[in-house]
């Protein structure tokens, strides 16, 4: 498995304690230190620099890319990148936040402002967060990237969300976690 953007290491750890053989990839110097104080097997690498990632191609069973797409500038480069080391029908798990979710749609209705996705009010142009996905966009997107959708879930830890994410998960997950599948060319 690959942690592709796993910062300093708490997913991959995860994996590790579970048994599975993982590669964390990540670019800050600062999280590369951290994981590697954690005991992990950690690969720097700056995705977006057109710099490939240090594996063979079709080398790895999963991924997962977990809240990094809202951070490209060039997602489609990276994630053709990712495509390159998964193995034909090797599954990519990728979670982002929801911009289709009703808080996220209420502030931008009633504000005329941007969501709230971090903790602290941010002008557009202060977020970290430049790409924004649904559903709908994400499974779009990723079929042109050359994956196939298999299943998604919809997060949400409030609790009146958390039930109703059950039967509405496009209206009341925060977060998206979504699986695919790389096609076999």
């Amino acid at each position: 498995v690959a942690d592709i953007g796993g910062g300093v290491g708490i997913v991959a750890e995860w994996l590790v304690n579970r048994g599975y053989d993982v590669s964390l990839v990540e670019f800050s110097d600062l999280a590369v230190e951290e994981a590697k104080k954690r005991g992990l097997r950690v690969f720097q690498n700056k995705l977006e620099s057109n710099e490939r990632l240090p594996f063979n191609d079709d080398y790895f069973d999963a991924i997962f890319f977990g809240d990094i797409i809202e951070h490209l500038f060039d997602p489609e480069s990276a994630l053709r990148e990712v495509k390159s080391v998964l193995k034909d029908n090797g599954r990519l798990i990728i979670s982002c936040p929801n911009m289709a979710y009703w808080r996220f749609r209420s502030y931008y209705l009633l504000d005329g402002d941007f969501q709230r996705i971090d903790v602290a009010k941010q002008k557009p142009w202060e977020q970290e967060h430049i790409r924004f996905y649904n559903f709908k966009i994400l499974k779009e997107f990723l079929g042109q990237v050359g994956f196939s959708f298999k299943q998604y879930k919809g997060v949400n830890s409030i609790w009146h969300s958390k039930f109703f994410n059950k039967f509405f998960p496009n209206l009341f997950a925060h977060t998206i976690v979504a699986e695919f599948v790389k096609k076999t060319d």
